[in-house]
């Protein structure tokens, strides 16, 4: 795992795989993290929940991150399916205060940036 401080009143970043979100949540909870998968995109009639895979061999809920899309970003995702992306943003696990562990997956609320406040999230060639 990898730390970087952007400036020094910027929290700092892990670089960290999908794998090791699901396999130890708890060390990342609350912090800022940057991680490379595949979207996935579950159209399921109003509702389009967005994830982020390791492998497009590996789309069940045990092997993604569920990202916290804003509705006003969603129909320009939706075209993206099956496509790399860097995303950084906040983890939260289901260690986390306040979360119903019935309905908790691990997901992550990407940055907003700039004046039009867009995701921090970038396509990545494979």
């Amino acid at each position: 795992m990898n730390v970087l401080a952007d400036e020094p009143e910027q929290p700092k970043v892990h670089l960290v795989s999908i794998i090791n979100l699901i396999a130890t949540p708890e060390k990342f909870d609350g912090k800022t993290v940057v991680v490379h998968g595949e979207l996935f995109i579950a159209l399921r009639g109003l509702s389009a929940p967005i994830w982020l895979s390791f492998s497009s061999k590996h789309f069940d809920h045990y092997s993604m991150v569920k990202l916290n899309i804003p509705h006003e970003h969603i129909d320009g995702l939706l075209k993206e399916h099956g496509k790399f992306y860097r995303v950084k943003g906040v983890f939260k696990s289901c260690t986390s205060p306040l979360v119903d562990r019935t309905s908790c997956y691990l997901s992550i609320t990407p940055n907003r940036i700039g004046p039009h406040q867009r995701l921090d999230m970038i396509f990545a060639e494979d």
